[in-house]
């Protein structure tokens, strides 16, 4: 079967996307004729740099306004137009897109259009926050004929075995249209065994168009074994910690390096590349092994997110570092005990110092994920935030925000919380007291980004887009509430 696989732009796509290759691998394996195209990349390659700003950095608010999304594809018209006529060459017979809430708005955009040449072709989403969708269905537009939210590798294929002339059928993990209505055809574990999925193949993507220095994206595994209050990745997206075994990354990583002669990076889009510490060990010694005999370059290194844990000690650190390492993001989220507990973050600040003293010691660049106003932070946790930035700024490079506020995300433990109002955006929740609100959280944001940067420790670029537009989220904010 002819399938197109294709992404809207979002933020993250500075990089090519992981899970459009590895499903096209997974569909090809299957005997499917599969073709990936990154809207995102295409736009990068011909829009002018203030337009470009709007595409790389969702948080100015672009990303929700329909207006301002429909006025951009129609300045680039040829760009999108010859985006969409590449999904469609061979006429697929299925579409899927990848969603995410930042590319939410666009991708329905380019729907609609391919849905008025090809009304015939159906229409299928997933992705990491496809499963928000559902929590609405009667928002979700008629021209989606399926959504997946969950792992796409074996639902997907399941699908097409299960599409037929006269109309489809209950699919394992997905959720189908049948009428005006979806109806799920029923729960698809999780993948045991990450090992026996195939490499990811980038073959279709304009590598040159991203952003350098050019990275591809690889994965120790999936899941988390952390059990975070703000986050879905254990409870909601992934769910539990699957690794892969370390000798398939190493493999992984070898048959990427040799397959695209003029990369030397690998960032790995785990949410925690230090959940088995052996693996992540062994990794490390074959990887050093390789570099000795010749079997990969000198120049290679690699990066990933990963958790604060006593495991990563000085000689960790320096075998990371020997093996290539050359950044990590810590996800240190707050410099409060009290907020830390009330997270679970399983660290304590006097861990969460030494080793990122060790780590830039060593020579590993570090960039601490930070966090503003979550729920029951006060002006002395906020402050104690400041005072540990401060306190450890020559061992910290960089620090990174999500957004200039603690996201409540649906599904997550602190939105069923009882001390926080409901039924507003993930970002614009408040405390029932009162005293926690957007407003209070912006200030906080750029009292932060003040502090740090007169410490010496540099703002991410999406972080600084979003200090640099601090003002006008408050504008919006205010414009929204009438006030």
């Amino acid at each position: 079967m002819k399938i197109a696989l294709a992404a809207c732009p979002t933020h993250s796509f500075r990089a090519p996307p992981l899970s459009l290759p590895l499903l096209k691998s997974c569909l090809v394996n299957k005997g499917h004729d599969c073709r990936v195209t990154d809207i995102g990349a295409e736009l990068l390659k011909g829009v002018e740099v203030q337009d470009r700003n709007l595409l790389l950095y969702t948080a100015s608010g672009f990303s929700k306004d329909r207006g301002a999304i429909n006025a951009f594809i129609g300045k680039y018209r040829a760009i999108v137009d010859s985006a969409i006529a590449r999904i469609l060459e061979g006429n697929p017979q299925v579409i899927g897109f990848s969603l995410y809430d930042t590319n939410r708005i666009f991708t329905e955009e380019i729907v609609r259009q391919i849905k008025k040449t090809n009304p015939g072709s159906t229409i299928v989403f997933g992705g990491p926050h496809a499963r928000h969708l559902l929590s609405d269905k009667s928002q979700i537009p008629d021209t989606v004929d399926a959504i997946i939210p969950g792992e796409g590798e074996e639902a997907l294929p399941l699908l097409l075995d299960n599409l037929h002339p006269s109309g489809t059928t209950a699919s394992p993990g997905t959720w189908m249209r049948h009428g005006h209505e979806l109806l799920w055809g029923g729960n698809l574990g999780k993948i045991a065994d990450l090992d026996r999925l195939p490499f990811p193949d980038f073959s279709d993507l304009p590598l040159e168009a991203y952003l350098p220095p050019l990275a591809l994206p690889s994965y120790f595994g999936r899941g988390c074994f952390l059990k975070c209050q703000f986050c879905e990745e254990w409870n909601t997206l992934a769910g539990a910690r699957r690794d892969r075994s370390a000798q398939r990354v190493f493999d992984e990583v070898r048959h990427l390096l040799s397959s695209h002669s003029t990369v030397m990076g690998i960032d790995f889009h785990d949410p925690l590349i230090n959940s088995d510490m052996e693996i992540l060990r062994e990794f490390c010694r074959l990887v050093i092994a390789a570099k000795a005999s010749g079997a990969l370059p000198q120049s290679f290194h690699w990066q990933g997110q990963a958790i604060l844990r006593r495991e990563m000690d000085r000689d960790m650190l320096s075998l990371m570092h020997s093996a290539g390492c050359t950044r990590l993001a810590f996800g240190m989220e707050s410099g409060s005990d009290a907020i830390l507990r009330a997270m679970k973050k399983t660290q304590t600040i006097e861990t969460a110092e030494g080793i990122f003293r060790d780590s830039s010691m060593i020579g590993i660049t570090n960039c601490a994920l930070m966090m503003v106003g979550y729920p029951g932070e006060t002006e002395k946790d906020f402050n104690d935030t400041i005072y540990f930035l401060k306190k450890n700024a020559p061992h910290i490079s960089f620090i990174s925000m999500v957004a200039p506020s603690t996201l409540v995300v649906p599904g997550t433990p602190i939105h069923r919380s009882a001390h926080i109002s409901s039924g507003v955006a993930p970002h614009e929740w408040q405390s029932k007291d009162g005293e926690n609100t957007y407003p209070v959280r912006l200030e906080r944001f750029a009292r932060m980004c003040e502090a740090a940067l007169a410490a010496g420790i540099s703002l991410t670029p999406s972080t600084e887009q979003m200090f640099a537009h601090k003002d006008e989220y408050l504008r919006n904010y205010y414009k929204t509430a009438g006030l």
